[in-house]
């Protein structure tokens, strides 16, 4: 902790041992603190033209690391925190994309992200009077990968069609009740 606050690589670590984000704790803080500064910068990147060098440049900023090379990203984009994501290599994010990224999303190289995508990595607590808690898992997208306009990831459910080796494209689309591997 910096100052009685909790870092960024503090924050990572907590989520990747699945800590629970209680209400009224420092964690909660640490969320809330990361959320105001992610949303000041996706509206720089929402409301204005930026080329694509300023974008990785506010893309960096946001996620608090080296963008991937050849990062490409058409906005509106939209992210909760921003400090728990990681993009590889040669990445495409279409527009108007919404990235739930406290629990952590790791988006390897060659992928390419469709319109309107939603990915999600926390999920409420089903016991009412916990309910407003929340537990983070990572969502975590292979390398070669296609994720079809529309598709809704969910943290709880495990997408391990997402791997691919280098010779193989794995697109996936959401069907209204399923979601099916194209390959």
């Amino acid at each position: 902790m910096t100052d009685g606050k909790i870092t960024v690589e503090e924050f990572r670590e907590l989520m990747r041992k699945g800590t629970a984000i209680e209400m009224g704790s420092d964690l909660l803080e640490a969320l809330d603190r990361f959320s105001q500064e992610a949303i000041k910068i996706t509206m720089e990147i929402n409301t204005k033209y930026n080329t694509p060098e300023r974008i990785r440049e506010l893309f960096s900023q946001l996620t608090a690391s080296k963008i991937g090379e050849n990062f490409r990203m058409f906005p509106p984009f939209y992210t909760e925190c921003g400090k728990n994501l990681k993009i590889g290599n040669n990445v495409f994010i279409n527009a108007n994309c919404r990235f739930q990224d406290n629990g952590g999303i790791d988006i390897g190289e060659d992928t390419m992200i469709g319109q309107n995508v939603t990915i999600v990595t926390l999920n409420h607590d089903i016991n009412p009077k916990t309910r407003k808690n929340t537990t983070p898992q990572p969502v975590k997208i292979g390398k070669n990968v296609w994720i079809g306009r529309y598709c809704q990831m969910l943290c709880f459910i495990p997408y391990n069609l997402l791997s691919s080796d280098s010779s193989s494209f794995n697109p996936i689309y959401k069907h209204p009740s399923n979601i099916y591997d194209l390959c």
